[in-house]
């Protein structure tokens, strides 16, 4: 039977994964031989940022063939997660797509602002 390491991201002081250092410092303390159960009771938010990184950081471990659970995630965590996920496959941040304006003088931008 292959062990399987628990890791849980519970004892930050803020329940908040709100940046790529943090999650890079989780996977640190993380031995890279075993499998891995993430349990994310507890935390209310993950950045975007954030889950991007620990999107990278389980593909690499995964890579290298660590088996990865996450556990107790929260509907916002999952949502945040499947939308990083998502728009890695696509090449898009669906969360903050924006169409591009272009005007050829301040006349015309002018103009376009005096209609929203």
């Amino acid at each position: 039977m292959e062990k399987i390491v628990k890791f849980s991201f519970a004892h930050s002081a803020t329940f908040q994964i709100s940046s790529r250092e943090a999650v890079r410092v989780f996977f640190s303390f993380i031995p890279k031989e075993s499998n891995l159960s993430i349990d994310f009771r507890n935390v209310e938010f993950i950045s975007r940022a954030a889950a991007h990184e620990l999107l990278l950081q389980c593909e690499s471990l995964q890579k290298k063939g660590v088996i990865i659970s996450f556990k107790n995630l929260n509907d916002s965590l999952d949502k945040m997660i499947d939308i990083v996920s998502s728009s890695r496959k696509k090449g898009e941040k669906k969360a903050t797509f924006v169409n591009w304006l272009e005007f050829d003088n301040e006349w015309q931008l002018d103009k376009y602002l005096e209609t929203i």
